[in-house]
């Protein structure tokens, strides 16, 4: 089969807009190449896709039925595509410029689906896009690197090497949220006695099976609130939340804004009312 490759700034897509922020180039791209012309390609150099619009058909871990956020380190070989129309926001960064941003993380090896932390972060740096001025260039640069940031978090939560009794713990996890489990339960799963299991997951995942869970459930909401037509008290029973205000408070904790705000920054209008807020503060 056929393999192409792409060089940095390179996809099945026409540019609507781009921007350079540092060793981050930005761009809103639609897709134009049909799904089924769409030929086995590799990416010479880093890139994330955060998908605006459309279905996008992914391989990269985690990424499930909706992907939304994926990251691609450098040289990742795939077949994603669009089934049929969308828009997208692709960043990019050099190949040696991601080794050496990684510094002390950890970043993945695999290409991964993100969310919680780093929607938000891809959302707010499209929006700089869409509203471009002096300060963007910053503004963007900080958000890639938290980006980057929650890339390192997550790759160490989904990578192949974790040991593989601490995985299927991870994944009853990922897969149930909704039902906690006790510490007997998850060492179970991973074969290793309960004194020990709690102790094991910290050190290599640096958080406990609750922080995970929580996280999980996050995430399942962040993918809830982007279907505007779902009610927020829906979206909270359905994540495992009490009630809306717990969802509330969660959201704010652990992402700087709400649950209503945030499905402002995965729209254009919220992008336009960014931009009226902003004429408002200069005025």
């Amino acid at each position: 089969m056929t393999n192409l490759r792409l060089a940095r700034g390179q996809h099945f897509g026409t540019f609507a807009r781009r921007r350079t922020a540092g060793l981050f180039a930005l761009a809103e791209l639609v897709p134009t190449v049909p799904e089924p012309e769409v030929l086995v390609h590799t990416h010479d150099d880093a890139h994330v896709v955060l998908v605006l619009e459309g279905r996008y058909l992914s391989g990269a871990r985690g990424a499930g039925a909706i992907p939304r956020l994926i990251v691609n380190p450098p040289g990742t070989t795939h077949r994603d595509r669009f089934a049929g129309g969308g828009r997208f926001v692709s960043i990019a960064l050099a190949a040696r410029a991601w080794s050496h941003l990684a510094g002390d993380e950890k970043l993945p090896r695999d290409a991964i689906c993100l969310s919680g932390k780093a929607l938000v972060a891809a959302y707010r740096a499209w929006q700089e896009l869409e509203a471009w001025d002096g300060c963007s260039a910053l503004a963007v640069e900080t958000e890639c690197h938290a980006l980057l940031a929650a890339a390192a978090t997550d790759g160490r939560l989904r990578e192949d090497a974790a040991p593989a009794r601490l995985a299927r713990a991870v994944q009853r996890l990922l897969d149930d949220a909704l039902t906690v489990p006790g510490v007997a339960e998850l060492a179970l799963i991973a074969g290793i006695h309960p004194v020990h299991f709690a102790r094991l997951f910290r050190r290599h995942y640096g958080r406990s099976p609750a922080t995970v869970l929580r996280r999980r459930r996050l995430e399942l909401a962040v993918a809830m609130l982007l279907d505007r037509r779902e009610p927020l008290a829906a979206v909270a029973a359905d994540c495992g939340f009490v009630d809306q205000s717990h969802l509330h408070r969660s959201f704010v904790r652990a992402f700087g804004l709400t649950p209503r705000a945030f499905r402002g920054l995965g729209s254009r209008r919220g992008a336009v009312a960014r931009i009226q807020d902003r004429g408002s503060t200069a005025a």
